[in-house]
């Protein structure tokens, strides 16, 4: 099952998301935010177009738009952190049944890289959300009012 999840899974582009850091780097804002806004709609779970609209919303001043940019990277982050817990759950099924000779290496293999995407991809969005939560932060003044 897990497996059919990933494959499900669309992933963009790498040019794209050059593309889309290029005219961040750039400074067109309204640029950025009309193309990862309309990424958005066929990669859902690409969190790293929501960190680009967060940042940019930021530059612009536009708390209400920097903040759903954080809700939506909070949800992929919970998406990601179940895919962790499914993929964990195959593993250790895949590793019962490779014990017992019922599936090969190869299939135990996949098993174990299947777990370790998933967890990377979980740990890159709970990085990618810290960037949002910190571009909303940074507009609501909150930033400087946390002690060190």
């Amino acid at each position: 099952m897990f497996q059919k999840i990933l494959l499900d899974m669309k992933k963009i582009s790498q040019t794209e998301i050059q593309n889309l850091i290029a005219l961040h780097q750039r400074g067109l804002d309204d640029d950025v935010i009309s193309k990862a806004a309309s990424l958005v709609k066929d990669y859902p779970e690409e969190i790293i177009l929501f960190n680009l609209l967060g940042v940019s919303f930021e530059r612009k001043g536009s708390l209400k738009n920097a903040a759903g940019a954080y809700k939506n990277a909070l949800k992929i982050y919970t998406i990601q952190e179940k895919q962790v817990e499914t993929g964990t759950y195959n593993f250790e099924r895949s590793e019962a049944q490779y014990k017992l000779g019922s599936i090969t290496s190869i299939e135990f293999r996949q098993a174990q890289v299947n777990l370790r995407n998933a967890q990377n991809q979980w740990t890159l969005s709970k990085y990618e959300a810290k960037l949002a939560e910190l571009s909303v932060l940074r507009l609501c003044g909150q930033l400087l009012n946390i002690s060190l």
